[in-house]
């Protein structure tokens, strides 16, 4: 009995002393959109965002935004662009170090309404292969009354 309390007290002794393993954090993508804070609200009437590029070489990225916003069912739906929008078609450079964007969503699909959205670029890396880089932000209207009060009767 006594050899059979050991050896049940060796083996949980040896289940419970083996470590266990070790998740190694996964790298970063190459490319990253990054907001400053959520919800994105309109400052000024612009979204500020930082296109990461964690390659260490300089790329490329067109910079005509995709807007998608999330519907009630959790797929996405794009945001049209106003008639008016136009892009030049030709790729900027995206250093290794990055480069901060500012887009004016009025300007580009005019009034937005709250909700979940998905903002797009399409980056070309040294290598070149195209990337679709995707940021997804919650998008919330901050209205403030501007004016006075009506005059009471």
């Amino acid at each position: 009995m006594t050899r059979l309390f050991a050896l049940a007290l060796s083996l949980c002794l040896s289940l419970t002393l083996q470590a266990a393993p070790v998740r190694e954090a996964s790298p970063p993508p190459d490319f990253e959109l990054v907001f400053a804070g959520e919800p994105v609200t309109m400052e000024a009437g612009r979204i500020t965002f930082l296109l990461r590029n964690n390659t260490g070489a300089d790329a490329q990225v067109l910079l005509i935004p995709r807007l998608e916003r999330q519907d009630g069912d959790g797929g996405w739906e794009e945001v049209p662009f106003l008639e008016r929008a136009g892009f030049c078609g030709m790729a900027d450079p995206l250093s290794a170090e990055g480069r901060e964007c500012t887009i004016e969503p009025f300007e580009l699909w005019g009034v937005l309404e709250d909700g979940t959205y998905r903002l797009g670029y399409e980056v070309t890396g040294s290598d070149g292969v195209q990337t679709l880089v995707q940021g997804e932000f919650q998008f919330h209207v901050d209205l403030q009354i501007c004016g006075y009060p009506l005059a009471e009767d």
